[in-house]
């Protein structure tokens, strides 16, 4: 069987903007069988579907329905948790399960801090990398907990490169560490954009040939949808 997910940060845009139309208008054709939302709206998924939000508040308050991770897919969800651990700072996190033709899986959506999170905005009281080491350090054991036979997908926005490029060695090693055995598919510079992601897909071995393809970050008429492009990954899925 063939599984396809999308992933996109799609910065805020709302579902009644022109932008946030033609996101959703993307996404409705983008034949996705699992989407990671970041930074987004639930509005902006296809309306056939089942959805896990994030908790509202991620440290900046809450807003008007806005999520920092959102999940759908066309099969319903089951053991939703949007906590996965009390130390991974909140509102950036969802776990769920599916029961797909193929098989079983669960799909942890993330986004991780930024470096410059709660710095000179929000709370203020960390430093630079300080919530994103910390995210990283908690994930590490909600993916373990995971179990090294079960099938599984970590996506969303890792607001790191892969390989590293202008981030500090030791983030890259604790993301790393953080994914144990996981490949990243979504590593350096993507066919159709030259360029590389911060959005990233990572995965078992029964989820096998991934293909990678990418969206651009502007609409038909040239307008500008985010500052993420999207993506688009098909894996055979041997169950």
């Amino acid at each position: 069987m063939n599984l396809r997910i999308a992933v996109w940060n799609v910065q805020w845009k709302k579902p009644a903007s022109a932008s946030g139309r033609e996101i959703h208008q993307i996404l409705s054709r983008s034949g996705a069988d699992i989407i990671c939302l970041t930074e987004g709206y639930a509005g902006l998924l296809p309306e056939h579907g089942h959805q896990i939000l994030s908790a509202s508040d991620y440290g900046y308050g809450t807003s008007d329905g806005r999520r920092k991770v959102l999940l759908w897919s066309r099969w319903p969800w089951s053991d939703a948790d949007v906590i996965g651990s009390p130390d991974l700072p909140p509102g950036r996190f969802v776990r769920g399960h599916l029961s797909t033709p193929a098989g079983e899986i669960s799909v942890i959506g993330i986004c991780i801090p930024w470096a410059g999170a709660h710095v000179s905005s929000g709370r203020r009281d960390r430093k630079r990398w300080q919530d994103h080491a910390a995210y990283l350090t908690a994930l590490r054991n909600v993916i373990a907990a995971e179990g090294a036979q079960a099938n599984l997908l970590v996506a969303g926005d890792f607001n790191q490169r892969v390989p590293p490029s202008h981030t500090p060695f030791a983030m890259h090693k604790l993301l790393r560490s953080a994914l144990g055995d996981l490949a990243v598919c979504t590593e350096g510079s993507l066919d159709g954009t030259g360029k590389a992601s911060i959005d990233h897909v990572a995965y078992t071995p029964a989820l096998r040939l991934p293909v990678v393809s990418a969206w651009s970050a502007s609409g038909a008429n040239g307008r500008q949808l985010s500052d993420h492009f999207g993506l688009s990954v098909d894996f055979q899925f041997t169950g």
